[in-house]
Formats: structure tokens, C-alpha cells, sequence
């Protein structure tokens, strides 16, 4: 006996500009991977739509949610779909309309191209159909990414205490700590890094330089890392910067990247580096 094909419901605007989006991006994707897709004015029925969307939403096994535009019924809809613990796949044009408080999910940004989108989607589409239902569970991030006790969120200024720059005001410390909130053990394996510029030189215990170039590097853990509940992990930097000619902070771009088995998360940062005045020339 075969087993019914894993159903897959569409959040999106009622918008005639999104028909394209969905028709050969989104259902097309969906039925060569052999599941069942559809969005709720495809369907008939005979209660009030909002109490359908519920209905369709709790029977879903995945939900593919296009927050383009920040339209407020679909940004209703996925929080109950996350309020109801389903496996959620969030799409946008533009990486803006995703707000600050759904950045740490899965998202796609397809900037209008279905080739683009039709390429991303089958990629997590695949990776849902393929797991162990327990294992996507544990996916949703419950981990906090802090440097030095501050919580590290999208463009946010960490600056570095005075007392971890040295003396001579060219290098400083600080410690990354990612810490599970979860009452579970954190097993979906993951991977930690942090990409700056190379003015930020390297030196980093127990890590690994990944895709480096001229102006860009990044630097990441080696292991892959599972973390008891409540319980951290730290991983320590030495940075170092030129002195400033007038004494005023450096302020160093940063990205923390979280590689996973499904997709790379990005959240970047700031570090703000005090320094000493420089008394002679480079």
C-alpha cells in the first residue's frame, strides 16, 4: 500500500502578480517531488476562509509561506503555524520583508526569479520529505549566539570591553558563547563561524579558515556541535586592529554565519574596538 503523498500548503497575498510565483515556482516544485499542493482559494468549501486557512494549516505536513510585501494575513497565518509547531518554509523577493523576529528561520530569497526559487525550494522541500520527523523538530534554532555576554542580533553594535585590549591598544579578546535555551539536548549538527575583514587577523582556538579571499575571510569551528539544555559552548578570538589615529573605536563588520544540514543562517554585527592613539606611522 503506498503511502498518501506528504501535503503542502501555500500561504501567499491573493495578489494576480504572485499567480507566476506560484503556479511554476511554487506547485510545480512541489509536484515533481510527489507531494499534494495547494492554496486555499484553490479549494472548495463552505466555511468562513479564515476558519479553512486553520483547518488546511493543522492538516499541512509543510507549509511555504511568501512574505513579499509583509502582507499582514500571511504574517497571521505563519506565526500560527509556528504557534502550532509546523514545518515552515518562508520565501521572499526581498530579504527586507522578513522582520526581525523570523530572520533566525529557514527562509528563501528568490528576488523575483522562479529559477531561482524553483532551485531553493526543491533543495529544502527534499530536505523536510527526507528527515526524521524528530530531527526537524530539533532544527528550529533555540540558541542564543552571544560575544562577551552580549546577545548578538542583525546590526547591532557589541562593543569590546577595555580591560581585553592590550596595552599597546592593537589586539583584543573576546569569546563567542552559544548557549541552548531548549529543555532538550540541541542535536541538529551545526556548524559556528564568524566572517570579517582581514584587517581582523585570524587567531582563533580550535578552528578552521573556510573560503577565504583578499578582503573577506571567515573563520569557523571544526567540530560539528550538539548542546545539552541550558547549557553552552564558547569558542575564543583574538582580534587585531591598527590603532586609530584620533583614539576613536573601531568599528569592525562582522557576520555570524551558523552552517546546518539544511541551509546557512547570517546575522551581521558589529564590533566596536576602543584603541589607544597612534604615535607613529604604519
Amino acid at each position: 500500500m503506498k503511502s498518501p503523498k506528504k501535503f503542502v500548503f501555500v500561504l501567499m497575498p491573493f495578489d494576480k502578480a504572485f499567480d507566476d510565483v506560484y503556479t511554476f515556482g511554487i506547485k510545480q516544485t512541489c509536484e515533481e517531488l510527489n507531494t499534494y499542493c495547494e492554496r486555499v482559494d484553490e479549494q472548495i468549501f463552505h466555511e468562513r476562509i479564515l476558519d479553512r486557512i486553520y483547518n488546511q494549516i493543522a492538516k499541512s505536513d509543510i507549509l511555504v509561506a511568501d512574505m513579499t510585501e509583509r502582507n499582514a494575513n500571511v504574517f497571521y497565518e505563519v506565526g500560527y503555524a509556528h504557534g502550532l509547531g509546523k514545518n515552515v518554509i518562508l520565501l521572499t523577493q526581498n530579504a527586507d520583508d522578513i522582520p526581525f523576529d523570523l530572520k533566525h528561520f529557514p527562509h528563501i530569497v528568490y528576488g523575483g526569479q522562479i529559477k531561482n526559487l524553483r532551485e531553493q525550494l526543491t533543495t529544502r522541500l527534499e530536505w523536510f520529505l527526507n528527515q526524521d520527523q524528530n530531527e526537524i523538530q530539533n532544527f528550529e534554532f533555540g540558541l542564543r549566539f552571544l560575544v562577551d555576554g552580549e546577545t548578538i542580533e542583525s546590526n547591532k553594535v557589541i562593543p569590546i570591553p577595555q580591560e581585553f585590549i592590550d596595552q599597546y591598544g592593537n589586539s583584543f579578546d573576546l569569546r563567542l558563547d552559544i548557549y541552548n535555551d531548549l529543555n532538550k539536548v540541541y542535536r541538529t549538527k551545526f556548524k559556528v563561524g564568524i566572517e570579517f575583514s582581514r584587517e581582523f587577523h585570524k587567531l582563533i582556538t580550535g578552528s578552521e579558515e573556510l573560503s577565504p579571499s583578499k578582503d573577506r575571510i571567515i573563520i569557523a569551528s571544526k567540530e560539528q556541535m550538539n548542546i545539552y539544555p541550558h547549557a553552552y559552548k564558547s569558542i575564543n578570538f583574538t582580534g587585531e586592529v591598527k590603532r586609530s589615529k584620533d583614539g576613536e573605536p573601531i568599528i569592525i563588520d562582522a557576520i555570524l554565519k551558523i552552517f546546518t544540514n539544511l541551509e546557512l543562517k547570517e546575522i551581521p554585527f558589529k564590533l566596536s574596538v576602543p584603541t589607544r592613539t597612534n604615535d607613529f606611522n604604519w
